[in-house]
């Protein structure tokens, strides 16, 4: 049997191939990226680690833990890079998937643990979010691991004070404030109140999150001392207003059912599972749910009877989402939390849907085979340049010319040539497999714990998952991994460094002279985030800085107000962008002024 160490590094080592590998490829190309990234960049330039103030008078709308992790992930160097800023993201996923693996696979099966684990790392938000200079993946990392100390501890017999997830809900709470601590210490609350019935343990949780404060005091009170009234408006802004939505500004709206949609595209590809079974479901199979149903006073007691690991789980997934379900501000990256949880319910129920109805992973393994095979001929085709540049039209003509131009010119390298084959092998191995006659299991007649028998005898014939699936005719996990290689290491450089603003600021720097750079925005929070960054938090703010002299930058649907606004300035028209530029969607001009 292959050791729960060596099956450890494996599961790392994908992660780390998968995360670290692409990091540096992508210029920034929105302005989420760039706005954490800059905070970085003023410590650094400063030296103020505690409060720093960027973009020309702001200062960051968050706590610092992840900038200090990007600022010392920079420091080797001496700047801030793409690679170096999305360090610490792609770091806390690999940690929080190491963990995760060894919480579940020392309480049950090896195979089911690195499933999990494969589940999380290759959705499509943890994904996105692990390669992404935001602080969502160091939140949900302290999160996560918070609420998983928290069951040790109470597997342990509630003694003491957990105090690694005490550690961990600080770290949560300087990384995005106090909802690091709430989330854990409601989880645990809630299944101590369930299981246990106890008071003290309920003391001891409540004592946990007192002493979580301590750390993240520590920094509010500094802060304090430099901010002032400004900043605790802003953390009465961010934390209070935005939770009851009620901030001065419109901020990700969205109504309940939008947790739901994000968690199904969230999860893709891995949501087309239980979709594609839906088609073989019988009426028989409802039975469990309407006997469910028709008791509705042994709910609680059927709750309370539970096996603990899996309520646990099923907890930790649901009171996550809940929760978020609550505020007005809604994003899909705030659900992070409940990925985890839910990749272990999806892979119990996936070993078990491979007994029960064989067909639908091999469909599902043949989806992902195709878009392999489809998209690394793609990429090959594409690079003898079959599409002609000038056939686009309209609105978006010159944009969809920049990015066939960059996909058609990715070229034959090394890399690409081994990404496009390996993609392309990885399809075709997949659909050999499901081709190739082998005998086929039984079907709807093994009770659930011979299924469970047969899924831990595995553990003992030395082979990994991958060995699994293949023999079983289901290797999900390779052509999807492709995927991501080529994605990720091909096409979407390819793609949003066209949308990147960092020629406009490499302009920028030959022909004006940047120590007397402003810039206005009227929509409230924003700001040219990528230009800023990549001209090293040059630009200054007008209106908090009232100069007398010096050049403006202005996106073309400002211009009116802002000139009606400022009469006692001559402003002379110096340049102007021929294209939108991609953070405001406008043409950019640039102006000379002079106070009047």
């Amino acid at each position: 049997m292959k050791s729960r160490k060596t099956i450890l590094a494996m599961v790392v080592a994908i992660c780390a191939a998968m995360l670290i590998t692409f990091l540096p490829l992508t210029e920034y190309n929105s302005k989420g990226e760039p706005r954490e990234a800059i905070v970085a960049v003023t410590m650094l330039n400063t030296g103020n680690w505690i409060l720093p103030v960027n973009n020309g008078g702001d200062i960051a709308y968050k706590p610092p833990l992840f900038h200090w992790a990007v600022a010392l992930c920079s420091l080797p160097q001496g700047y801030v890079s793409e690679a170096t800023s999305r360090m610490p993201s792609a770091l806390s996923l690999i940690v929080m998937i190491g963990v995760m693996f060894l919480f579940y696979s020392k309480r049950r099966d090896t195979s089911t643990a690195f499933l999990a684990a494969m589940l999380t790392l290759t959705s499509f938000e943890v994904y996105r979010s692990g390669v992404n200079c935001r602080v969502d993946m160091l939140l949900t990392m302290f999160i996560v691991l918070a609420m998983l100390f928290f069951y040790r501890w109470i597997e342990r017999g509630c003694r003491g004070i957990p105090l690694l997830a005490v550690l961990f809900m600080s770290g949560a709470t300087l990384t995005k404030g106090p909802v690091g601590i709430i989330l854990p210490c409601v989880v645990a609350g809630v299944f101590v109140m369930l299981r246990e019935k106890k008071i003290v343990p309920l003391l001891y949780i409540f004592l946990s999150s007192l002493l979580a404060l301590v750390l993240p005091l520590c920094w509010y009170f500094a802060a304090y001392r430099q901010g002032g009234d400004e900043f605790l408006a802003l953390v009465y802004e961010e934390n209070v207003l935005r939770m009851l939505g009620k901030m001065p500004y419109e901020s990700h709206v969205h109504n309940a059912f939008y947790n739901f949609q994000t968690l199904i595209v969230g999860w893709l590809p891995w949501s087309l599972l239980p979709l594609i079974s839906l088609f073989f479901l019988r009426r028989r199979h409802f039975g469990a749910l309407r006997k469910f149903c028709n008791k509705p006073r042994g709910w609680l007691n059927r709750v309370r009877g539970m096996e603990p690991l899996e309520l646990y789980t099923w907890l930790a997934f649901i009171i996550v989402v809940a929760f978020y379900c609550v505020p007005k501000s809604k994003r899909s990256v705030y659900l992070l939390p409940a990925y985890p949880f839910m990749a272990w319910l999806l892979a119990e129920w996936m070993m078990r849907i491979k007994y029960w109805k064989p067909v639908v992973m091999k469909i599902f393994s043949g989806i992902l085979g195709v878009a392999a095979l489809l998209l690394g001929v793609t990429c090959v085709v594409l690079q003898f340049h079959p599409v002609a540049l000038d056939s686009f039209h309209g609105k978006h003509a010159w944009q969809n010319q920049q990015i066939f131009a960059a996909l058609q010119d990715i070229g034959f390298t090394p890399i690409s040539i081994a990404l496009m084959l390996f993609t392309i092998a990885a399809g075709v191995f997949t659909l050999a497999k499901l081709m190739r006659r082998e005998t086929q299991p039984q079907r709807n007649t093994l009770s659930s714990s011979h299924s469970e028998r047969i899924i831990n005898s595995s553990l003992d014939s030395d082979r990994n998952l991958f060995h699994i699936e293949a023999e079983q005719g289901h290797p999900t996990l390779i052509p999807l991994i492709a995927l991501y290689f080529c994605l990720y290491g091909l096409i979407l450089p390819a793609i949003q460094n066209v949308k990147s603003d960092r020629p406009l600021a490499e302009k920028i720097s030959r022909t004006l002279p940047t120590d007397r750079l402003y810039s206005f925005v009227a929509e409230p929070m924003l700001h040219f985030f990528c230009t800023n960054f990549y001209l090293g938090d040059r630009i200054k703010q007008f209106e908090k800085s009232r100069p007398d002299a010096g050049y403006l930058m202005i996106a073309d649907g400002d211009r009116t107000d802002f000139f009606a606004r400022h009469k006692e300035y001559e402003f002379k028209e110096v340049s102007r962008t021929e294209h939108p530029a991609t953070e405001l969607k406008q043409i950019i001009y640039f102006y000379e002024f002079n106070a009047k």
